[in-house]
């Protein structure tokens, strides 16, 4: 056993501290991720499962039940594999992979490096075209918002994957001799993968929060079914994009003060990674449950006249314009509009928007909305 100097004692018992702290907070993060799934378990067999089978519906499966091995991966490296004899009884299964306990040799972490980044670019991707298909809602489903939405979300994940790439390509691992901890060296300029979805999120927020201010200016009341959806969609949209903003900031101010100004340890890296990883897929699941959720109530009531002749809900933004601001029967003067016939007496100014979100068959008890 090598002696020690106090400075490397107090450096080994900062790190084994830190390494339990991130498997405390990786626990904790998978068990509120699990049981996230256990309680909205019911709702989406009633809302998701039972209903027509659209492209969302393959976006919800696909973001709900590929983020699995993803977890899986991060308990495994987080949790199992920190722990020295655990880490070695597991490994004796691929004990040519394996040299020194907490050691791998470059290829393994290569192999774990590669896993991490396919598991993440996937999940990323599949949030980010969930968020896209809300805003193109939100903004009447528009060639143009598409365009914009597609080339940010692409530059993001583009960025995302390169700096990933450089980074485990560039990162190294230093055995301290005697013990099973490692010193991690990852390049200074690690930290600005979180800024790239912090500047999307940014853009969504600014672009929801711009249309909800111009929808709550133009409606004349706010008791039509398409307000409440609207409202849920802005609710849940500002919800998600603050606190994905919070925990992406929350990564940049850890991973800085550990890679720039050394105020920290690289060990406490994973701190906030875990639940940037899990906490994007289980929120869009809730914002596609919230809205079929709220699509159903309002089926329930019987507020069945939004309904279009195609089985659409439709979201009439009546925006202000010199040629026309009254909504309401065409008789003039009339502003007054009854929240249960004005599909029926609704004139559309030329300048007018709507926002259409695809639905079930009119008046069927599964929705199937695009969000």
């Amino acid at each position: 056993m090598p002696e020690w100097s106090p400075a490397e004692q107090a450096w080994i018992i900062d790190s084994y501290a830190h390494l339990m702290t991130t498997r405390y907070i990786t626990v904790a993060a998978l068990t509120w991720y699990f049981l996230d799934c256990i309680a909205t378990l019911r709702e989406e067999i009633q809302l998701v499962w039972t209903s027509r089978w659209t492209p969302v519906t393959v976006l919800y499966i696909v973001n709900r039940y590929t983020v699995f091995p993803t977890v899986m991966f991060i308990f495994y490296f987080n949790v199992v594999e920190v722990h020295p004899t655990t880490f070695t009884y597991v490994h004796a299964l691929f004990h040519d992979c394996i040299t020194v306990v907490l050691t791998q040799s470059s290829d393994v972490r290569n192999l774990k490096g590669i896993l991490g980044v396919a598991f993440g670019t996937f999940t990323v991707l599949t949030v980010i075209t969930i968020l896209q298909l809300r805003l193109h809602a939100i903004y009447g489903r528009g060639p143009r918002i598409m365009i914009v939405l597609t080339t940010l979300s692409v530059m993001t994940a583009i960025t995302m994957i390169t700096l990933s790439v450089m980074e485990l390509v560039r990162d190294s691992v230093t055995v301290v001799a005697g013990t099973p901890f490692c010193m991690v060296s990852i390049p200074q300029y690690s930290y600005a993968f979180w800024i790239p979805p912090m500047i999307l999120d940014s853009i969504f927020l600014l672009l929801v929060c711009l249309k909800s201010y111009e929808h709550y200016r133009s409606l004349p009341q706010h008791t039509w079914r398409g307000t409440r959806l609207m409202n849920v969609l802005v609710r849940d949209s500002v919800f998600y994009f603050l606190t994905e903003f919070s925990i992406f900031l929350f990564n940049v101010l850890i991973w800085s003060s550990t890679l720039v100004w050394h105020s920290a340890g690289a060990d406490l890296l994973q701190l906030g990674s875990v639940w940037a990883t899990i906490f994007p897929p289980a929120v869009a699941a809730r914002l596609v449950l919230n809205i079929r959720r709220e699509f159903a109530r309002s089926t329930s009531e019987g507020t069945s006249d939004t309904w279009g002749e195609s089985g659409e809900i439709v979201f009439e933004l009546a925006v202000r314009s010199e040629k026309s601001s009254t909504v309401g029967p065409s008789s003039e003067g009339s502003t007054a509009v009854d929240p249960m016939s004005w599909r029926e007496h609704y004139r559309v100014p030329s300048t007018d928007r709507a926002i259409v979100i695809e639905a079930g068959s009119h008046g069927g008890r599964n929705p199937n909305i695009l969000l």
